[in-house]
């Protein structure tokens, strides 16, 4: 270590009862090999953030054009802890609060009753070159000058206040103000005014509950009220019970507190425990029905398609060209709020209110968070003015990367949407868009997406981000002399705000709100993008020695390879059942000794009779061996 801070291990968690112990344990390891003059506890932290945190503390003094250096010029951005980081405490039922403050700020330094530091941080842009003992002895100047002594120094063996998470929420503030600036400069919508939006999000009783107040500059500026729900209130408040993004999509219902509403439509909004996963459901209005929307005038079927495709064209054309978007660039005396949504609020409401009592909702998943961003991203490049080019251009790849389980719909609709802009956009002459299927689990998704210059991936369950290899985006910029055109500097900001390390509900979801506004739709239009067919999957326990001779195509899983028998069979049960829309895959569990089975169809008996008959011969396959 000498005399300068080399390296930094950074400890967090979420609100799991077992978290502080855990730490306690993984401090007391980390003395034992002598390690503890860089030990950063940052004690609450969100999955994603502690992923870019990392990322930002490795190469925050590296040439990575994906840290934006700007925010590292302002000195009000600082990298140390302050007095006053962990008071949102106060507002939730956290046990062993006081634990939490000495991990935080340390157990080597003293306080007084109120617990706070005096310090004010260290700029950003010398965190590798902080002298220990000059930044002992200006620690000590401030402990004598300060008149309130609520500060004793002892020692700065643990370096108390080297950084925490609010280096995520300055950088990425910085980041929309800048973005947002664009955006309002490219589509001059100045004649329009957003009014006021409540959003109800549910915390699942997790990290979300504490962190996503920071991002209030930002809900601010999007007119946006944030009524939390769902949020650490007592012991009954269980991490993922009966709420959170994975509840919501397996059970096809939305998770409990639900508050009361009035209007239907209203944007609900729900993250996972450690607010890695995202999804958005609404309450249709009762009777409401989504209309097939069809590409074909008149015509019933889209015969180059699969199946039909719910989507109408002429709203997408809207959604591209019209520049006129509902987002707005003056200060109409709004502000906005965050606030939990407690019981005594849910009171007050009269019970009789219709709250769509059958739990009845349309869910927006990972494929229509895809679809989202894929047309915002289109509507910025559709914008940029190309001069005419004689010499040969590179071209670049955009992937967007799903797996199996994705909607047959989801793929339809995309293609469409692809097959139409390269032949009327100019700029997608220079563009390859690739839809790619790959493996299960988030590490495939993530690999396809970083080869590419811009990669879009989330899975069903709302766990994704986008991808963007910034230093191949501007050589091709430069190619095609676009790099000062305002619509390309904004698709360059808009990208490189989602998290470049993981996938991040905070995140997706404020670029979520500002796509929907940069589009100018409603959570109603935006769910009609298209209609999922009827899905599901089951799992069929499988004996462990069984499960190796069951092999799914190595790149996609979409079919077997081993058996050659009962793939065959599947086959005939789905050509029998529904030829032109079935579809039917068997793949093992990747953690359990299961099979999983999927199948999807036009009409939702359809695809319960692929899902029996294909159990059926799966079963039979089974016995057959043992």
């Amino acid at each position: 270590m000498h005399n300068k801070i080399k390296t930094n291990i950074c400890i967090g968690f979420d609100t799991r009862n077992s978290n502080i112990h855990l730490n306690n344990i993984i401090i007391e390891s980390l003395n034992c090999l002598n390690i503890y003059k860089c030990i950063n506890n940052i004690t609450y932290i969100t999955t994603p953030c502690m992923h870019f945190l990392i990322y930002f503390l490795n190469y925050i003094n590296e040439n990575d054009e994906k840290i934006d250096k700007q925010i590292i010029q302002q000195e009000e951005y600082t990298i140390h802890k302050k007095s006053n980081d962990l008071s949102y405490l106060k507002n939730f039922h956290i046990q062993n609060n006081k634990s939490v403050y000495y991990l935080y700020y340390s157990k080597y330094d003293q306080y007084l009753t109120n617990e706070v530091l005096t310090t004010n941080g260290t700029p950003l842009q010398q965190p590798f070159n902080i002298s220990i003992q000059q930044h002992i002895e200006k620690e000590k100047e401030k402990k004598n000058s300060h008149e309130n002594n609520n500060f004793i120094y002892t020692h700065m063996e643990h370096i108390y206040a080297y950084n925490s998470d609010q280096i995520y929420f300055d950088y990425f503030i910085y980041s929309f103000e800048m973005l947002y600036n664009y955006i309002t400069k490219l589509f001059h919508n100045n004649h329009m005014m957003m009014d006021m939006e409540n959003i109800y999000l549910d915390c699942s009783n997790g990290i979300a509950s504490l962190k996503i107040d920071k991002f209030y500059p930002i809900f601010q500026i999007l007119k946006k009220n944030i009524c939390k729900f769902n949020c650490i209130e007592g012991e009954h408040s269980i991490l993922n019970y009966e709420c959170g993004a994975e509840y919501v999509y397996r059970k096809q219902q939305p998770p409990k507190n639900v508050p009361p509403i009035i209007k239907h439509n209203t944007k609900f909004c729900t993250f996972d425990g450690d607010a890695d996963r995202i999804l958005y459901f609404f309450f249709p209005q009762k009777g409401e029905e989504i209309k097939k929307k069809i590409f074909n005038d008149g015509n019933e079927k889209n015969k180059n398609n699969h199946t039909d495709i719910n989507i109408n064209c002429n709203m997408i054309y809207n959604m591209i060209y019209n520049n006129n978007n509902n987002i707005n660039c003056k200060d109409n005396n709004f502000h906005s709020t965050i606030s939990d949504f407690s019981k005594e609020q849910m009171d007050y409401y009269d019970a009789n209110i219709d709250t769509c009592k059958n739990n009845q909702i349309a869910i927006l998943d990972g494929p229509k968070i895809i679809c989202l961003f894929f047309l915002c991203i289109i509507k910025m490049l559709s914008h940029i003015k190309l001069e005419e080019l004689k010499e040969e251009i590179p071209i670049i790849d955009l992937n967007i990367i799903h797996t199996a389980y994705t909607n047959s719909a989801f793929l339809n609709y995309i293609n469409y949407i692809k097959n139409n802009i390269i032949v009327s956009i100019n700029i997608f002459k220079y563009i390859n868009i690739n839809i790619l299927c790959t493996k299960t689990g988030m590490k495939y998704l993530d690999h396809l997406a970083q080869k590419a210059c811009i990669g879009i991936f989330f899975e069903p369950n709302g766990h994704g981000t986008i991808y963007v290899d910034i230093n191949k985006l501007q050589k091709w910029s430069l190619s095609l002399h676009i790099n000062y055109d305002l619509s390309f500097i904004a698709l360059q900001k808009y990208l490189l705000f989602f998290n470049q390390t993981v996938g991040d509900a905070f995140l997706d979801f404020i670029a979520i709100e500002l796509s929907l506004s940069i589009l100018n739709i409603t959570i109603n239009e935006w769910n009609n993008f298209y209609t999922p067919f009827p899905s599901m999957y089951i799992n069929i326990n499988c004996p462990k020695h069984i499960l190796p001779k069951i092999i799914p195509h190595p790149k996609h899983e979409q079919y077997l390879i081993e058996p050659i028998t009962l793939q065959t069979h599947i086959n005939q049960i789905v050509n029998s059942v529904d030829q032109q829309h079935g579809r039917c895959f068997v793949r093992p569990s990747g953690t359990e000794n299961l099979l999983r089975i999927y199948a999807e169809a036009q009409t939702e008996q359809k695809m319960k009779d692929i899902l029996d008959k294909a159990r059926t011969c799966v079963l039979h396959y089974i016995e057959h061996i043992l």
